[in-house]
């Protein structure tokens, strides 16, 4: 036992005892750092991948790919940016800011988070707090270009591209590579109505990025929207008589949506009418035309072929100029001149009108004033007038209110009216929209009627 202890070389049984647990604890802290080292590779991975699907335009699997990507890192204002964006690029704007006030708990001041709530609110057609939360970033950051872009952007959500220009201006001159203000440069130059400025952003933007969605789609000219195309509608509008013994009116509708691109939009609608004891069913298709351009447009045709009480045919045609593009005090005004024929069994009533859109500085609020000078089936001439006020309390509610004054044809027969309207319009899901409708209507020496109407619409 001693010369198998003394052949031993000294300290073999100490360093023996000593070195297994040494080597677990390398082996276990090599492990470690080789499995951050993959989960870092595989992140950064993961965003890549992400931003090149998002960048096709394949939104929902540059989704499912960041959701893989969100529990790897410890900090997750990269990707929960990134995440909440195409999130809201599907219209999901409530999940979105969830996604986006939880890394702002972790990271509040995080400038990239915080443009990207306001990007959201534009979204939602909160453009004036949208605006708000970009001023602030730009205020503490003048020289950022995200914020100068998104700056851009809600300009032209308020109609006043001159001032998107200036704001994407900027930013391309403090980088001239930057794509989104070659983008929106285009934009707001084609709502100018300055085609070749227009076209030569686009080419600039063509050759940094050709294989990008929102060029692509501009150079093929379909600018096709994120998000939803389609939409069903149903509703129903229901009329009771005040003091005269006439049968409650009951009219149904469904109407089909389809946004082709961000310029363009057809529908068709079917009504199905109940009044005065009979029944007539209408038949409509409209197309609204050049709606990001200098001068968008509508058209409509309605056919009955019933028509005991409704128009034979109805022909209309509209089109909007922006009068001003307004600043911080005096907010974006729009006219639109419209153009309506209607032919009844009585007699042809046509209706020349100019209405107006004045979007309040600084608020949610925008005024729709108007006139009408109608020329009724007795070849009489008179003038109407009607004024609108519009509030986007929230994301998801909106409500307005409008009264006016004028000649209307109600059962062939055109007649002074008074009407008085409301409306809610409550955003139920990203998808799904309720409006909930009431009014009332003092036919001068006829009869008065008041209607309640619900309609349910569907994007997908």
């Amino acid at each position: 036992m001693q010369s198998e202890l003394a052949a031993t070389p000294a300290g073999t049984c100490c360093q023996s005892k000593v070195s297994v647990p040494v080597a677990r604890w390398l082996l276990i802290v090599l492990a470690c750092l080789g499995s951050a080292s993959l989960q870092a590779q595989d992140y950064d991975q993961l965003i890549q991948q992400a931003v090149t699907q998002r960048n096709a335009g394949e939104l929902e699997a540059a989704e499912q790919t960041l959701r893989v990507a969100y529990p790897i890192p410890p900090d997750k204002t990269e990707v929960a940016t990134l995440l909440a964006m195409v999130i809201a690029f599907q219209a999901r704007y409530s999940e979105a800011l969830d996604l986006l006030e939880e890394a702002l708990a972790q990271n509040p001041e995080d400038t990239g988070l915080r443009l990207a709530r306001a990007r959201v609110r534009a979204f939602q057609g909160l453009f004036a707090e949208g605006a708000e939360q970009t001023a602030e970033v730009l205020q503490q950051h003048p020289d950022n270009i995200e914020a100068l872009n998104l700056a851009g952007r809600i300009a032209l959500y308020q109609q006043r591209p001159g001032q998107a220009v200036t704001y994407f201006e900027r930013a391309g001159m403090l980088d001239d590579n930057d794509l989104e203000s070659w983008i929106g440069l285009y934009d707001a130059r084609a709502a100018q109505g300055q085609d070749e400025l227009a076209r030569q952003a686009l080419a600039a933007a063509a050759q940094l990025a050709p294989d990008h969605v929102d060029v692509r789609l501009r150079v093929e000219r379909t600018l096709s929207p994120p998000g939803p195309v389609n939409e069903l509608i149903v509703g129903f509008d229901n009329s009771r008589f005040r003091d005269v013994a006439l049968s409650h009116w009951r009219d149904q509708f469904i109407e089909y949506r389809r946004q082709r691109s961000l310029n363009s939009t057809y529908y068709l609608r079917a009504e199905n009418n109940r009044r005065f004891d009979n029944r007539d069913t209408v038949f409509e298709a409209g197309w609204l035309g050049n709606q990001q351009g200098a001068l968008p447009w509508q058209l409509s045709a309605a056919i009955s072929g019933d028509s005991e009480f409704s128009a034979r045919y109805r022909l209309r045609g509209a089109v909007s100029v922006r009068l001003n593009e307004g600043n911080d005090y005096v907010g974006p005004t729009l006219l639109t001149p419209s153009l309506q024929v209607a032919d009844y069994r009585t007699g042809t009533v046509s209706r020349l009108g100019v209405d107006l859109e004045h979007y309040v500085a600084g608020t949610a609020l925008w005024l729709t004033p108007g006139l009408g000078l109608v020329r009724d089936e007795d070849s009489d001439t008179s003038v109407s007038w009607m004024l609108g006020l519009n509030w986007q309390l929230s994301g998801r509610f909106r409500v307005g209110a409008s009264i006016a004054d004028g000649a209307e044809t109600e059962n062939r027969i055109t007649t002074d009216t008074r009407s008085r309207n409301a409306y809610v319009l409550w955003q139920a899901t990203p998808g799904v929209a309720l409006r909930f409708n009431a009014g009332r209507y003092d036919r001068r020496n006829s009869y008065s009627r008041e209607n309640y109407g619900l309609s349910v619409s569907y994007r997908y």
